[in-house]
């Protein structure tokens, strides 16, 4: 008889391949593939389709923001145009002068003329206040600080001595002496901007 013939049988190796005889041991870290292939949406396909979804995304972030900043610098820019005052001027120089010298010609105490010049001021804060809100500007204490600024300083004027007048609108600013009645023609008259103004 022959000699007895030798059949080899592979092994399977850990991993689930066949190991052939003589061939390196396979390392560990190799894994087969799972699910026959890559995954959905991970094949140049799906990060193609991924790819498109993500611009378009972006593209509509980008409007939204650009819609967004329109509308807020439309916004302020009219708040701005509407807002904006106009810029007039009164001589508060000219208007301290006159209530200092007609308090010096008054003659009076002492206190009556601090409580003259607190009731001046009063009268000063006020028609500021009611010059500004009427004619929506800002009131300046320097002439000609603008081209073409208009000079408010005989309305104001004008208010001061209404209020220390009890009411009574003296023609020309004039304050009437502590304690006398303004002559008839020192009164404006009716048409008088300052009286038709603070008629209701």
């Amino acid at each position: 008889m022959g000699r007895p013939l030798h059949v080899h049988v592979p092994r399977r190796g850990r991993h689930g391949l066949v190991q052939a005889p003589g061939h390196p041991r396979l390392p560990r870290d190799v894994r087969p593939p799972r699910g026959g292939g890559e995954k959905a949406g991970g094949g140049p396909r799906g990060r193609g389709v991924r790819d498109v979804s993500e611009l378009r995304l972006l593209g509509c972030a980008v409007l939204l923001n650009l819609g967004v900043a329109a509308v807020l610098g439309a916004g302020i820019a009219r708040y701005m145009v509407e807002t904006i005052p106009r810029i007039a001027t009164v001589a508060l120089t000219e208007l301290v002068a006159e209530h200092a010298e007609i308090a010096a010609n008054a003659g009076g105490s002492p206190e009556e003329t601090a409580a003259a010049t607190r009731a001046w001021a009063r009268a000063l804060e006020n028609a500021l206040r009611q010059v500004a809100d009427r004619h929506g500007a800002v009131l300046l204490p320097i002439r000609g600080v603008a081209a073409g600024a208009p000079d408010l300083t005989a309305e104001v004027r004008a208010e001061i001595a209404h209020a220390l007048a009890g009411g009574r609108v003296l023609a020309h600013g004039n304050v009437p002496a502590h304690g006398s009645v303004p002559a008839q023609d020192d009164v404006l008259a009716d048409d008088h901007p300052a009286t038709r103004e603070e008629r209701p």
